[in-house]
């Protein structure tokens, strides 16, 4: 019986750890008096212009949703939430990113979609675990290495930006499936893109592009050109 029941205060204490994982807050108020207990924050959709510094109190945060505010920058303490796995920043007015993002070492989506971004800083390459990269709609003029050292990239989204040129290393990026830069100033691909044998949905509409890359036929696996 005793051991029923200490069973079951076991299964329950799970249960109650399970459900703080998935509690959604949606205040910086509200997030405060429990800390700890803080995995999701969505603060989107609020007109902000700043966040906190005291956003690193949050230390066992895995989701950060700031979408559709006002943001033109965001506070360096941001690059100390070590356990941050997505970070959503789509329809802001950001000209930066923090230096160290690369602290951000467990981070998994990056969204920048739709800001005034016009280059990712070195740390960047920091970001080892990074899957999906999206930065649609911002300034970019070309691909830094700090990216095509990305080598977890299975979706990097840099539609309608300025890019004249991709880097001839951007064959680092294997396991890459979704690559969309549609609506660029594209001339011409380099040859080591044939190598992304991976690769299932290429988008380069809008664009300066009379030609192919000899070997792009290789790629086996293409389904959306």
């Amino acid at each position: 019986m005793i051991n029923k029941f200490i069973l079951s205060i076991s299964l329950l204490s799970s249960f109650i750890a399970l459900a703080q994982k998935d509690k959604t807050f949606r205040s910086i108020e509200n997030a405060k008096s429990q800390p700890d207990s803080v995995y999701i924050l969505d603060l989107s959709i609020k007109s902000l212009t700043t966040i906190p510094e005291s956003i690193n109190e949050f230390k066992n945060l895995r989701i950060l949703k700031l979408s559709y505010n006002r943001l033109s920058n965001l506070p360096q303490s941001i690059t100390k939430l070590r356990h941050l796995e997505e970070l959503y920043l789509t329809n802001n007015n950001l000209t930066k990113l923090p230096k160290d993002i690369g602290n951000l070492s467990n981070l998994k989506v990056l969204d920048l979609t739709n800001n005034s971004l016009e280059s990712f800083p070195h740390s960047m390459s920091n970001c080892i675990e990074l899957k999906e990269l999206r930065a649609g709609r911002n300034e970019f003029e070309h691909l830094p290495n700090c990216i095509t050292q990305l080598t977890e990239l299975s979706k990097l989204i840099l539609e309608s930006n300025n890019i004249i040129t991709l880097p001839n290393d951007i064959d680092n990026l294997k396991k890459l499936q979704h690559f969309d830069i549609n609506g660029n100033k594209i001339s011409s691909l380099p040859a080591s893109i044939s190598q992304l044998h991976e690769l299932t949905i290429f988008k380069a509409g809008g664009n300066n592009l009379f030609s192919l890359p000899d070997d792009f036929g290789n790629l086996a696996k293409l389904e959306r050109l």
